[in-house]
């Protein structure tokens, strides 16, 4: 949903794009790659599946991995901004 200038047309799209856009995250992030790394070193999480048909994109991810997490205060504000537009109280559309 980063990569749409505009709100998505599509319903569920459109609802994670305007919560994606109220949560004031930096705009100057790769969020393919911040998504990843996140999640990936998330310590409540045991997996990351991230399905690609192209292998450019394989190498993409495996890269963004090898980057290591992501820097704690992104991480924290990633967090912080989660947590202030719903948290865990938000069930998500999809």
């Amino acid at each position: 949903l980063w990569r749409f200038a505009a709100r998505p047309a599509d319903f569920a799209e459109g609802q994670y794009w305007d919560r994606f856009q109220a949560m004031g995250l930096p705009t100057r992030e790769d969020w393919a790659d911040v998504a990843l790394r996140f999640v990936a070193f998330h310590s409540g999480a045991a997996s990351a599946i991230v399905g690609t048909a192209k292998p450019a994109n394989l190498r993409r991810n495996l890269d963004a991995i090898a980057r290591g997490p992501l820097p704690a205060e992104l991480a924290v504000s990633i967090r912080a901004a989660f947590d202030h537009h719903g948290g865990d109280a938000w069930p998500g559309l999809i």
